[in-house]
């Protein structure tokens, strides 16, 4: 094996970590900016015991659409932002 081609193995190798680091911060940036976070389904719906929070983007409405576990129960909620900042759960 000549000594570029090593150099190249070589070079590739090092670039797997950072581009596996690249798409986890990637994608936990994009899950993060702009949708509510566990603490904001919290707040929004009242309960403090709710589980499993998973937030989706609406499709052709404002806010996203949380699911959750409440007691043992799947339940659906679209959280619309606030001009606070604050978020509030829709039931309807």
């Amino acid at each position: 094996m000549s000594e570029v081609t090593a150099r190249l193995k070589s070079t590739k190798s090092h670039r797997l970590p950072y581009a596996l680091a690249a798409i986890g911060l990637s994608t936990l940036l994009t899950g993060c900016i702009g949708g509510p976070s566990t603490s904001d389904v919290l707040t929004a719906v009242g309960y403090p015991d709710i589980t499993d929070v998973n937030c989706v983007q609406a499709s052709g409405l404002p806010g996203h659409v949380c699911t959750f576990n409440l007691r043992g129960y799947s339940q659906t909620r679209r959280l619309v932002k606030r001009d606070d900042g604050g978020w509030d759960a829709l039931y309807k």
